[in-house]
């Protein structure tokens, strides 16, 4: 199962990659990315009570355009929950970005929408503060 999700940003492709990338920034959004970014590298989030949520591995990396990696399922590294991939596209002096999570496995009707609702809520999380750089 494949979710696509995008939301039109005011602010520069460089502003909207701080928002993942400076965990000063980041933490607006209730925590922060934990890796060193490049490819191959750790990713996680961790929230501001310093636990670490999710867990995966950079598969491509190109700051300022585009971040695509693997989400783990559980802590241990043996399953691939899925793939989630952001594109920032430059369209004028605004950004888009793009989210596509390739899903592992079938999920039914309401885990789906849960699924959509939580990329709504991030892509405007990543907005808003992308806009008040």
């Amino acid at each position: 199962m494949i979710i696509e999700h995008s939301v039109l940003i005011n602010a520069s492709p460089e502003n909207v990659w701080q928002v993942f990338t400076v965990p000063e920034i980041t933490r607006q959004m209730g925590g922060e990315y934990v890796s060193d970014w490049k490819t191959d590298a750790f990713i996680g989030w961790k929230g501001k009570n310093g636990v670490l949520y999710t867990h995966g591995k950079i598969l491509d990396i190109r700051p300022g355009e585009l971040l695509k990696h693997q989400l783990y399922e559980g802590k241990e590294a043996k399953a691939v929950l899925s793939v989630i991939t952001y594109t920032l596209e430059k369209n004028g002096g605004n950004t888009v970005l793009r989210g596509v999570e390739e899903l592992s496995k079938s999920v039914d009707e309401n885990e789906r929408q849960g699924i959509v609702s939580a990329w709504d809520s991030a892509l405007n999380a990543v907005k808003k503060i992308a806009e008040a750089l």
